[in-house]
């Protein structure tokens, strides 16, 4: 496995990280481990995962969901720690109630205080802005973020596809207000999504911003995951 800086930050991550999307919903917490072991052996030292992951995109029952990061929490346990970058997410509502969600900063320190129990890990290396918040002013967003940093609570900040104004916008405002701009972008791409090739790449050399794609088979459309029920002879 071959490991790279996060951007211009000091932080090493392996070149393939491993996604806990389905985690706690479509997979048991047999097969989380199992995979998340495996990946792990493999040399990987970075695992992705998200508040939301195994109770939303899920066609289970609600009461039989389990949220991936406890099933990552439980993981971690038995490993070393502090040999593994971990990065989750805040945005979307985790209940119906109108503070739930977004990128307030009431949210974000609800969010976090949760993950950081599920995950039974007292810091995370790198929290991402799941999706934009056109709700809230992105000043407040970059200053509880970079608060966290300044805590000790997160390492690192980042965004989730947000278009390449509104990163650029938030690298700016950080600077003006003496703050920690955002280190790392996670937009999808592959050979059917090229999107980031237009201005995003360009934007990330500037800063020096990381690029932690996802999607790279594009949720398997570029193997033969949709073929299997195809005949031999068609």
């Amino acid at each position: 496995m071959k490991y790279r800086n996060l951007g211009k930050q000091g932080l090493k991550v392996s070149e393939i990280s491993i996604g806990t999307m389905y985690h706690g919903s479509y997979f048991s917490k047999k097969t989380s481990f199992s995979v998340l072991e495996e990946a792990l052996n493999q040399g990987i030292n970075y695992i992705d995962c998200a508040d939301r992951y195994g109770i939303f995109d899920s066609e289970l029952p609600m009461e039989e969901r389990t949220p991936a990061e406890e099933y990552l929490g439980e993981f971690l346990q038995g490993q070393s720690r502090d040999d593994l970058v971990i990065s989750t997410k805040v945005f979307y509502k985790m209940r119906k109630s109108p503070n739930s969600g977004g990128l307030s900063r009431k949210h974000i320190h609800e969010a976090v205080k949760r993950s950081l129990r599920l995950l039974q890990t007292d810091y995370i290396d790198i929290y991402y802005c799941h999706r934009p918040d056109r709700t809230t002013p992105l000043e407040e967003t970059v200053l509880t973020m970079s608060d966290l940093i300044e805590e000790g609570t997160i390492h690192h900040w980042g965004t989730s596809w947000w278009s390449p104004t509104m990163v650029e916008r938030a690298i700016w405002i950080a600077k003006n207000l003496g703050a920690h701009p955002p280190h790392a972008e996670q937009p999808p791409y592959h050979m059917y999504a090229r999107f980031i090739e237009e201005d995003l790449l360009e934007v990330a050399k500037y800063h020096g911003l990381g690029l932690v794609t996802f999607e790279a088979l594009a949720t398997g459309l570029i193997t033969d995951k949709y073929l299997k029920g195809k005949s031999k002879g068609s």
